[in-house]
């Protein structure tokens, strides 16, 4: 099997988390599997994949919870071609634990998108709009406090102008969005950068996510309407490190980008106010004779 491969690197990575949890070391926990060290050591980096057994035999060592079994049962379905695997964007299983143990554990998370804002920068209101009223799951609400709270790791997100522009759920929840990521910004949580309409044309490419989790284990999360994946092969993450230094090359500086965020906050300022008295006034004409 080809090391690459992001489930590969994700179970190693949670097995090796499980442990230093228990503070064991990987001789203690080989010794009570009944494996050798050098065999778990292999399967903590991807060198090998663990079996069932012995990824259960790990989790009774290290007295494992109930969400740990769980979250290593998804993760260790059926392994997909190396460097890379796709499953629906609206399951709730390998995908989407793969990413949850990747946010967790990445040094550093550097997020794209034309489209809309990021799931951990939405606000209640514009998250309903998005995903049409669906609520977000409590682990998507954890990272979110987690970010806020400054506990995260280094986050850079890098946005299309019209990403601001589009009055997503209405003006008002525009405004109260803007506001939330102002103050996201301002209290340094996320590096912001905007690539604005003037500057014309920019790598065509879909929202993305690149994840560094060390100096050697890079991979990227590709998502459009259907189908998600994670990419970890060396030269196609090559090839998105580019494209990223592409883009902040036409992004606005920090300080630039948060005088267009304000600039555009008041726009949605005001087109709410003046939504708000046209209705007041339809309202008057119509209690008139």
């Amino acid at each position: 099997m080809n090391s690459d491969a992001p489930r590969h690197r994700i179970i190693g990575m949670e097995l090796a988390r499980l442990r230093h949890r228990s503070g064991l070391s990987t001789r203690q926990a080989a010794l009570r599997m009944a494996t050798s060290s050098a065999s778990l050591n292999r399967a903590e980096n991807a060198k090998r994949i663990p079996d069932q057994e012995e990824v259960g035999a790990l989790l009774a060592t290290c007295n494992a919870s109930l969400e740990d079994w769980g979250r290593l049962r998804r993760l260790m379905g059926e392994v997909e071609p190396p460097g890379w695997f796709e499953l629906s964007s609206e399951s709730d299983s390998g995908s989407e634990q793969a990413v949850s143990t990747l946010r967790n554990m990445a040094m550093s998370i550097m997020e794209y998108t034309a489209t809309v804002l990021p799931d951990l920068l939405q606000t209640p209101a514009y998250s309903a709009a998005v995903r049409r009223r669906t609520a977000l799951g409590p682990a998507t609400m954890d990272r979110r406090m987690r970010l806020i709270t400054g506990q995260g790791p280094m986050y850079t997100v890098v946005l299309d102008e019209a990403v601001v522009r589009r009055a997503v759920g209405g003006a008002l929840t525009m405004v109260q969005q803007l506001r939330h990521l102002l103050t996201l910004v301002h209290g340094g949580m996320v590096r912001l950068r905007v690539i604005p309409f003037h500057r014309g044309a920019h790598p065509s490419v879909t929202a993305f996510t690149l994840y560094m989790v060390d100096s050697t284990v890079k991979v990227v999360h590709t998502l459009d309407h259907h189908i998600c994946g994670l990419l970890s092969n060396p030269t196609v993450v090559e090839e998105f490190e580019t494209t990223t230094a592409e883009l902040l090359a036409l992004a606005l500086s920090r300080a630039e980008s948060i005088d267009l965020l304000t600039l555009v906050a008041r726009e949605h300022e005001r087109a709410a106010t003046h939504h708000h008295h046209g209705s007041a006034g339809t309202t008057t004409r119509r209690r008139g004779p």
